[in-house]
């Protein structure tokens, strides 16, 4: 039950700002359960701007569940970015995305290998490219009832975007994509 904020960074090469930083190679219990994890704000053309970052961590290493974790702005901008390729369950979380300034941003980006349930995922704004709420970047897993919530007004509005050989499970999810874009797409 903690409240989590991470600072702004104005360099101008690669300025980078995170809520919450778990690293690669993790092998006891990660449990990260209900808190309030904020990011600042990276530079507009190079930083990246990130509420929470995972690494790979050991088999079985906890549980992230309850929190509600936003993305700030800057270049590239995510509420949660990670490989968590063990098992852990990512579940009623609230992801809230930021707003971006690259073109390709994406509010959730993961290399599934665990349960991601029961989350509310809100895209965040992307203004000239593709705005994606998930982007699913590699690996399997299970992916149940979640909601997912598509924004921005660039090129195009994705729901969620598969962006690497995925074998996923998925069943009773609510996708839903704003208009505002050139082109909207659930999934």
């Amino acid at each position: 039950s903690n409240t989590i904020y991470g600072g702004d960074s104005s360099a101008s090469t690669s300025g980078n700002t995170y809520g919450l930083k778990i690293n690669t190679g993790i092998s006891s219990f990660i449990n990260v359960q209900s808190n309030r994890i904020y990011t600042g704000s990276s530079h507009p053309g190079f930083g990246i701007s990130v509420g929470m970052r995972i690494g790979a961590t050991g088999s079985n290493s906890g549980s992230i569940a309850e929190n509600y974790i936003s993305g700030g702005s800057g270049n590239l901008v995510f509420s949660l970015w990670g490989s968590p390729s063990s098992n852990i369950p990512i579940q009623r979380n609230r992801f809230e995305g930021g707003n971006s300034t690259s073109s390709g941003n994406a509010n959730v980006d993961i290399n599934l290998g665990n349960v991601f349930y029961s989350n509310l995922i809100i895209g965040g704004s992307e203004t000239s490219g593709p705005s994606n709420a998930i982007r699913i970047s590699g690996g399997s897993g299970n992916f149940f009832h979640n909601t997912i919530i598509g924004r921005g007004t660039g090129s195009e509005t994705n729901g969620i975007v598969f962006g690497a050989a995925n074998t996923i499970n998925m069943s009773h999810n609510l996708i839903v994509t704003e208009s505002g874009a050139t082109t909207t797409r659930n999934c």
